[in-house]
């Protein structure tokens, strides 16, 4: 194995144990800041993560555009945002130069880049070492039950990142699907004709296919984090202190009423 995942296997808690018998040996922890999909996928869309047998999955909400009709941003101002954004200048520096709150310029800048979706909540895996051995962290978005794109992550990469926290944009590759459409009818020559005028047709749209495709991505802000379980007794939960302060606090009431 490599030394990634031989690191996260040493520091793990070998007396935690599932009912299927395997034992969880790390926590990934999965956030997605902000997504962008075909306008026709927003609704009803979930992100659906996968390890070796097990999976999580969240439906994603869209982003809350809210601020346009709140706050009287300047189309001036949004372009200026979007130039420094492409410039490859962080929110907080624009923020700071533009003398503006830091979430604004973000949900601006995600504004611009066309992003329309979050994920509120955090996808969390347990992995045993089964899961680690299988070496791919697979992320897909499925839509009425059917998958619509995928992508997969070393978790390699994750574990190699400092503190095993990797924060990575993520494009997702649509699932091909076969064209719906009448099957061709008449002859061999019949259906050769409809073949060519088929990629005539093609050819005349190529300018329009190519202008219309990047409004058809599947891309997502992603954060991974890796958590390696410890053993219970070399480090001490903050809820078994405070159970032992309020016992002593407790003791010490007892005693007082005691010697009154």
């Amino acid at each position: 194995a490599a030394n990634g995942i031989s690191n996260a296997l040493n520091m793990a808690d070998f007396r935690c144990e599932r009912p299927s018998g395997t034992k969880p040996l790390a926590l990934l922890v999965c956030k997605v800041d902000q997504g962008r999909l075909p306008a026709a996928s927003v609704n009803g869309s979930r992100l659906a993560i996968r390890v070796s047998d097990q999976e999580a999955s969240r439906h994603f909400t869209k982003c809350n555009d809210s601020w346009r009709s709140l706050l009287a941003l300047s189309e001036p101002m949004i372009s200026t945002i979007e130039v420094l954004s492409k410039e490859a200048i962080k929110p907080e520096r624009i923020a700071k130069v533009l003398n503006m709150e830091v979430p604004l310029v973000r949900k601006v800048v995600a504004y611009c880049k066309g992003f329309n979706v979050e994920l509120p909540q955090h996808l969390c895996l347990l992995l045993s070492a089964q899961s680690l051995a299988s070496g791919d962290l697979e992320l897909e978005i499925r839509r009425k039950g059917k998958p619509e794109a995928n992508a997969t992550v070393s978790l390699q990469t994750i574990l190699d990142a400092s503190g095993a926290r990797l924060q990575k944009p993520i494009s997702l590759l649509p699932v091909a699907a076969k064209p719906a459409g009448p099957k061709p009818t008449g002859g061999i020559a019949s259906r050769k004709l409809a073949s060519l005028r088929s990629g005539i047709s093609s050819a005349a749209n190529s300018t329009t296919l190519e202008s219309t495709r990047p409004t058809e991505r599947y891309d997502l802000d992603v954060e991974f984090h890796i958590l390696a379980f410890v053993p219970s007794d070399s480090a001490p939960s903050a809820g078994a202190a405070a159970v032992r302060a309020a016992r002593e606090v407790e003791a010490r009431e007892v005693e007082a009423r005691t010697d009154k």
